[in-house]
C-alpha cells in the first residue's frame, strides 16, 4: 500500500505542461498537431504532435504519402482546460483567426481516464474495507 502511494504522489505525465498561447502559436498555427486528446475527468488537453507540419492535400493522404489526420503522432505537451465547453470555444476561435477551414481543424477526442495507481489504491482499499468490515462483523457476532 506504501508503494502504491508513493509510486502516485511521484508520477508524472509523460509530456511537457504549456499553456493555451503556447499551444496555438508554437503548434497549431506552424500546424503540426495531430489530434488532441481531451481527458474530461482530468480537465487537461494531451497534444499529440507530427515532426513536419501539416500542408497536404487530400489526394496526398489517399496516395499513403503521409498518415490521414488524426492517426498518429507522438504525445508531447499537455495543457490544463477550464471546462470542455470553454476548451472547444477557444479551439476552435482559434483555428478561425488562423485561417483554418473546418474540413483542416484538428481532431479532439475525448476520454475518461483513470491511472494505473488510481485503480490499484482503489482495488487495495476496497480489499482493505472488506476485510476490515468481515472481521467486525466476526466480533460482533462472537461476542453477541
Amino acid at each position: 500500500m506504501m508503494v502504491l502511494i508513493t509510486v502516485a504522489l511521484c508520477y508524472r505525465r509523460e509530456g511537457k505542461q504549456i499553456n493555451f498561447q503556447e499551444f496555438k502559436y508554437e503548434l497549431l498555427e506552424p500546424r503540426l498537431v495531430d489530434h488532441i486528446v481531451v481527458s474530461i475527468n482530468k480537465s487537461v488537453a494531451k497534444i499529440y504532435v507530427r515532426n513536419t507540419p501539416r500542408n497536404q492535400t487530400d489526394s496526398e493522404v489517399v496516395k499513403g504519402t503521409l498518415p490521414a489526420k488524426g492517426t498518429g503522432g507522438q504525445y508531447k505537451f499537455y495543457f490544463n482546460i477550464g471546462s470542455v465547453k470553454s476548451f472547444e470555444e477557444n479551439l476552435k476561435a482559434a483555428q478561425e483567426e488562423l485561417g483554418l477551414e473546418p474540413d483542416d481543424y484538428v481532431p479532439v477526442t475525448y476520454s475518461f481516464e483513470v491511472d494505473w495507481w488510481e485503480q490499484e489504491l482503489m482495488r487495495y482499499a476496497l480489499t482493505a474495507t472488506a476485510l476490515f468490515s468481515g472481521s467486525f462483523l466476526l466480533f460482533l457476532y462472537m461476542i453477541t
